[in-house]
């Protein structure tokens, strides 16, 4: 929920040249020190949205450096995930976090 409600905003606001990410992936479920429960395909969607973020923003301009991940096992399916949502998506369209992600499930109703 921040990414969209505070990362999209403050980047609008900035207008960065270029979108760079330290992509650490020791978030990773299975990941021993991490101790969190982020699935591969989450990192991949994730970077969907960044794409789409550079492309409004700073002509596509997107630069990911890895630094983190103590499974190999983890490191690998989350960085397959990036790297396809780098490659295989073809040039990026629509608003960067223009909908809800399907990964954060139906939201409840507002009060």
């Amino acid at each position: 929920v921040e990414l969209p409600e505070v990362l999209l905003p403050a980047a609008r606001r900035y207008r960065p040249d270029l979108i760079l990410v330290s992509a650490g992936f020791d978030a990773a479920s299975s990941d021993p020190i991490g101790g969190a429960r982020v699935s591969p395909r989450l990192f991949g969607a994730v970077c969907e949205e960044l794409r789409r973020l550079a492309a409004e923003l700073c002509r596509g301009r997107l630069l990911l450096a890895l630094e983190g991940g103590y499974c190999a096992d983890a490191l690998r399916e989350a960085v397959g995930e990036v790297t396809s949502a780098l490659v295989d998506g073809g040039a990026p369209s629509g608003a960067a976090f223009a909908k809800p992600p399907w990964w954060l499930g139906p939201l409840p109703a507002s009060a």
